[in-house]
């Protein structure tokens, strides 16, 4: 049997496929599916007629939306103005179709319009379905029915109003339904005829929680700081972590360092070290990727501040002497010098001077120079905690007597002290007498 398909030429098909925001770092999301149509007819041996058929919408969601003035399949259906759209994004896909002046099998079953909707989102699944002018086998149908009534279509088969089907994920609803189910002029066994049809369907993603710490949370300039990131919950999460640092705790802006795709293992990824190179508030943000089974998940934007100040240059140094306190007539003597440095910075420099007592000679500097009645030493850097010795041999003179002043100071010629009090010493040595 030849059967016409005729389309009102004033159609207008919009399509507008919009892909799944994202950018920077690649990450999984939800996925989606559903259609609307306004009229669709299937039979057993013929191609379906549909008109106002959005098409599938995308796994990668976005918005399809289709329309026409009117439609009609020979003498199965026809419809005044119909339209469908399906959007999908973030937690849900919803789809929604309409029809008006909507007749089946010539007038068999009609409405003056029918409109559903299908919403399914990560909550749950929400059906609307609403019709007026309902009438079936010439009869008037007034008031909502319940979803999947059906009407007995005598010598024709059965309708099923406000038909629905539904999983966790998944909503289906059809405003009217006609399945030809016995053998009739009106229609090949096998018809079925939807008026106002629209699916949805999302396939949500476990969500994980990540937790972060800064490693460290403060550093001075020049120090190394890292970040590092769990994730837990969800469904079994495995994949990367890209770790970017901020200057603000928007995390806005191009980041001062960024580590992607650091790989979990045992759920824990640490990104690489970054050394701090000014003072002030930096800010680290950890994004869990995503994989088949998990939603990408961030850490919050000011979560994780770094304080990063100046580094000190104070290095407290300090100078003690040891010896003898007395020594005899042409004796020898050593006289240990002792400079410490207790930080916080290193000394840089440090210049150590003794003066050389009346009535001796020095006959040993410990590695020091000797001038102008001094013996003096430098050490280019004396580490926090760290100490140098000096010993110096002095001969006492034939004849000498009385007591002699032994002084040192130190000095950084880099680093400021934040006390000089420390910075020198005396002792004193009674020359003179036999030695014992």
């Amino acid at each position: 049997m030849f059967r016409g398909r005729i389309v009102v030429p004033c159609v207008f098909v919009a399509l507008m496929v919009i892909l799944a925001f994202g950018s920077g770092v690649a990450s999984a999301e939800n996925s989606f599916g559903g259609e609307a149509v306004g009229l669709s007819v299937t039979q057993p041996s013929t191609p379906d007629y549909t008109a106002a058929d959005t098409g599938a919408l995308p796994g990668s969601g976005g918005s399809l939306s289709s329309s026409v003035v009117s439609a009609s399949d020979s003498g199965d259906a026809s419809t005044g103005p119909l339209t469908a759209s399906v959007t999908g994004g973030g937690d849900q896909a919803q789809a929604g179709s309409s029809a008006q002046t909507a007749s089946v099998l010539g007038g068999l079953v009609s409405a003056d319009s029918v409109t559903t909707g299908a919403t399914a989102s990560c909550n749950g699944v929400v059906p609307q379905v609403s019709d007026t002018g309902l009438s079936i086998l010439g009869l008037p149908v007034s008031g909502t029915l319940t979803p999947n009534t059906e009407v007995t279509l005598p010598g024709v088969g059965y309708a099923i109003i406000n038909q629905q089907t539904s999983s966790a994920q998944s909503m289906s609803a059809v405003g009217i339904a006609v399945y030809v189910t016995l053998s009739t002029p009106l229609a090949p066994v096998g018809t079925v005829v939807d008026i106002a049809s629209s699916s949805a369907q999302i396939n949500c993603l476990a969500t994980p929680s990540i937790s972060t710490s800064q490693q460290p949370a403060s550093v001075t300039v020049g120090g190394l700081i890292a970040d590092q990131a769990t994730v837990s919950g969800g469904d079994s999460p495995t994949g990367t972590i890209t770790f970017n640092l901020y200057n603000n705790p928007n995390a806005t802006g191009t980041p001062l360092f960024t580590d992607a795709n650091v790989a979990l293992v045992s759920g824990t990824a640490t990104s690489t070290q970054y050394t701090a190179t000014g003072t002030g508030t930096d800010y680290w943000v950890a994004t869990y990727n995503g994989n088949a089974n998990n939603s990408s998940v961030s850490s919050s934007a000011a979560g994780e501040p770094v304080t990063i100040t100046s580094a000190s240059k104070l290095a407290d140094l300090s100078i003690t002497i040891s010896g003898p306190s007395s020594a005899a007539d042409g004796s020898s003597f050593s006289e240990q010098v002792t400079v410490k440095n207790v930080g916080p910075a290193n000394a840089g420099n440090v210049l150590s001077v003794m003066l050389v007592p009346n009535g001796t000679t020095v006959t040993s500097t410990g590695g020091g120079s000797l001038g102008f009645g001094e013996v003096y030493w430098t050490a280019s850097q004396i580490k926090t905690g760290a100490k140098v010795t000096y010993t110096v041999t002095f001969k006492v003179s034939a004849h000498a007597s009385g007591h002699v002043l032994i002084s040192a100071a130190t000095a950084s010629l880099v680093n400021p002290d934040p006390s000089y009090a420390n910075n020198a010493t005396a002792t004193t040595v009674t020359l003179g007498g036999k030695t014992a």
